[in-house]
């Protein structure tokens, strides 16, 4: 049961107040995952710790040395209403277009969304395959985490006790690269992925020299095929080494059967949407 609301001006007010409460608060910024959890009482939290009045956190900056700075309170139609991002990393906008309907994207942030740590969530595999990097602060300090390590489970992240995500950075891409965003979903709006797949490709005279797949909600949390990935290295991506690369991202995936859908079908279907995913990436690359 909740027992009181903070709504801190800053992030050393926010911090602070997370030193005190601990495992007892809750950090609460769009509130789409959060509140329909307290009401459902799948979390318990006596404080909550509204983090909207807190400057500087709504920031979507672009440097094109650093990369592309997302502050924990980034929307997704902040995200999509953004030209930079629409040029310079449509992968994201892809997979910002299918999180939920206009009333959810106008709440919801993608630093919350991620924090949730469902591996359904559609914006991990696409900041996976850019190697986004999450930027944790908490009364220990700072830190910057790898954002596959920032995934432990089914709803369990890297944050400690005390500590928030108050952003992302995703490094800047040269135009030698292409990537993609498939999802399937039982219906073509407001759906949870049954399967989701990005993929990331840097072409070099006509060749891969660098390729991340990573695939969402056929395993216990957001991965990357790594064995695919690597048959890829050096090779021109024809149809057929496409489809063998997608078959091994198949074999990484570790599914489950559900209400909706089988592991065995969720499994040909990564096969099917990585190979889609990656002739896309492809064909997007320069070379």
């Amino acid at each position: 049961m909740v027992k009181n609301y903070f709504q801190p001006q800053d992030l050393e007010e926010a911090v602070r107040l997370l030193k005190r409460y601990g495992k007892r608060a809750r950090i609460l910024a769009g509130g789409t995952d959060l509140m329909p959890a307290l009401k459902r009482g799948e979390v318990d939290a006596e404080y909550v710790i509204s983090i909207n009045s807190v400057p500087g956190l709504d920031a979507l900056e672009y440097d094109e040395g650093r990369g592309l700075k997302i502050g924990a309170r980034v929307t997704y139609s902040q995200l999509l209403s953004s030209t930079t991002v629409r040029e310079q990393y449509p992968i994201l906008v892809e997979a910002a277009q299918q999180v939920g309907g206009v009333q959810v994207r106008n709440l919801a942030t993608i630093a919350g969304n991620l924090c949730h740590a469902a591996p359904s969530a559609d914006m991990a595999p696409p900041l996976l395959v850019l190697a986004a990097r999450a930027e944790i602060i908490g009364p220990g300090g700072s830190r910057s985490l790898d954002l596959e390590e920032f995934f432990r489970g089914p709803n369990r992240s890297a944050l400690k006790t005390r500590e928030m995500l108050a952003g992302l950075v995703v490094p800047a891409l040269d135009g030698a690269w292409g990537a993609s965003y498939l999802k399937l979903g039982q219906r073509s709006a407001m759906e949870i992925a049954l399967v989701g797949v990005a993929a990331a490709v840097k072409k070099v005279n006509g060749r891969c020299q660098e390729v991340r797949i990573a695939l969402g909600a056929v395993a216990a949390r957001p991965i990357r095929a790594r064995k695919a990935e690597e048959s890829l290295a050096g090779k021109e991506l024809t149809a057929e080494v496409i489809a063998q690369a997608a078959n091994l991202a198949a074999r990484s995936a570790r599914p489950i059967s559900d209400v909706r859908c089988s592991a065995r079908y969720r499994r040909e279907m990564v096969m099917v949407l990585t190979r889609r995913a990656l002739a896309r990436a492809w064909e997007r690359a320069s070379s």
